[in-house]
Formats: structure tokens, sequence, C-alpha cells
């Protein structure tokens, strides 16, 4: 084989080799206890503090559970949930869709609306892929004063798909835990 083949031979194997590699180890650590921690350590980094996970576990990437999220802006706590199973087909993002088999959660707080801070007009939300979500099941969402403009503790179950914001479906059953109503 002439030298220069060699070269490319080498080269070809070493970028396709060399990522393969580090997906398969970055799989294999966060399926450790190691792993996860670091997991929790470097999402709270990169998003400068403002998503916090603690007692990851479960099988990464697709079948996770955390035992708190909580997720903050620069005014402060905004949402937070306990004991969450997030149940999923990460191949699925390959053909622009965020495909959810199941989201559960024991207990989430929506304690405000999260604060938008922007100096300039923002741009209309889009949603960047197909959203389908086949379960969803919180068993106490606590909703605060400043989103219902009374608190409330409820039950909340079932589906969600949407293309767009134009082009949604939901199935929802909300139960009222705290007074009468559904």
């Amino acid at each position: 084989m002439p030298k220069s083949a060699k070269i490319v031979a080498w080269t070809a194997g070493v970028l396709i080799v060399v990522p393969v590699v580090l997906i398969a180890l970055i799989f294999v650590l966060a399926n450790m206890d190691w792993g996860r921690r670091v997991l929790e350590r470097t999402t709270a980094q990169l998003s400068g503090g403002q998503v916090v996970l603690t007692g990851v576990s479960g099988h990464f990437p697709d079948d996770l559970r955390i035992a708190r999220a909580e997720v903050r802006d620069a005014a402060s706590l905004w949402l937070t949930a306990d004991d969450v199973t997030l149940q999923w087909s990460p191949a699925e993002l390959t053909h622009k869709r965020l495909q959810i088999q199941l989201l559960r959660a024991t207990q989430v707080q929506l304690l405000r609306l999260p604060s938008t801070e922007r100096e300039e007009r923002p741009e209309p939300f889009k949603l960047p892929m197909r959203v389908d979500v086949a379960q969803v099941d919180i068993n106490r969402l606590d909703i605060g004063a400043p989103i219902a403009g009374t608190a409330a503790s409820v039950s909340l179950q079932g589906n969600v798909h949407a293309a767009s914001l134009e082009d949604a479906q939901a199935v929802l059953t909300v139960n009222r835990l705290d007074a009468p109503g559904s």
C-alpha cells in the first residue's frame, strides 16, 4: 500500500474511531455513580447555575431518574421537581423529533413564570422539532399565586403531541387536590 494511502486510512480511522470511543466512554461513565455526579456538576456549570440536578440515577441517556431538579433565572428559583422519571428515545433527535414515552414526577412546584428580561423585542417562539410525550404523570403540581391568581395544587395526567405551537394536541386530566374540581 502506498504511503499516502496509509496516511489517508489512518486519518480516516482516527476521525471515525476517536469520536466513537469518546461517545462510548461518556455512556459508560454516565452510568456509573461517579459519572452521574460529574453530570450533575456539569449541568449546573453549563447552565450558569440555572439548572441544578441532584440524585441522578437510572440508565443514561434513555431512562433517567432525578431525585430533584431546580430551575432558576436571574431573579430566583421558579421551578422545582422531585422524583422525576424520564424515559425517552435519544435516537429520534436525529429525525428532529423529541419522543418521550414517560415523563413522571412525584411533586412539581411552579412558583412563578420565568422572567423575560430582554431589552429587545423577543422573536416569536418556535418549536425546534416535533414533540411527542406519550405519558405525562405528575402526582402533585403546586401552582403559585403569581400564575393562577391564587395558589392551587393539582394532579395531572395525559399526553402531548406538537409539530408546532399552531399544530398541537394535548389530552390532559387535571384534578384539584386542595379543593373540589377537575
